[in-house]
């Protein structure tokens, strides 16, 4: 496991025939596919504006060490970044769209497949609600750090989120 800054690294992506500019983004895929699939590495990467990416190397390594520093100085960072940049409301929330792609390489292959879907903020409030219901159903016996596929049944989870749709 090598550890990341946040925003230490940009890329340029093309998802449905667009360019889209990046910045790595230590998310908890790197962890949990590792545990679960034979893969050497994982990066997760956050699409962001061209200003940002401009500035966001720069800027996001700082903005992550005043977080996880003195407990006084990441509150207040914390409460910095809230008011710049508070959660969506509700009606932005639904209407909001967002994509994710999966690249997978090996050797000289490489495959891409993209998701698309409304409201990333509902979702994933259906995905953890389906998880507190499974796993705290009488006879769930899984423990420790898993993956969502090692820790409920990903058919079950996407027929939860089909009905919710």
């Amino acid at each position: 496991m090598v550890s990341q800054v946040p925003g230490a690294a940009i890329r340029r992506f093309t998802i449905n025939g667009r360019a889209v500019s990046a910045i790595a983004f230590p998310s908890a895929e790197a962890v949990t596919i590792p545990s679960h699939c034979a893969v050497r590495d994982v990066t997760v990467w956050m699409a962001i504006s061209r200003r940002i990416a401009g500035i966001g190397p720069k800027v996001m390594p700082l903005i992550s060490g005043l977080l996880s520093g003195s407990a006084p100085i990441g509150w207040l960072t914390a409460q910095a970044i809230q008011r710049i940049a508070p959660p969506p409301s509700g009606e932005v929330r639904v209407n909001d769209r967002f994509t994710i792609q999966v690249e997978v390489r090996s050797g000289e292959e490489t495959r891409t497949r993209t998701i698309t879907g409304r409201d990333p903020y509902g979702l994933t409030a259906e995905i953890v609600t389906h998880a507190a219901r499974v796993m705290t159903a009488e006879g769930y016996s899984k423990a420790g750090v898993l993956a969502p596929s090692q820790a409920m049944d990903a058919r079950a989870l996407l027929e939860q989120i089909a009905r919710v749709e």
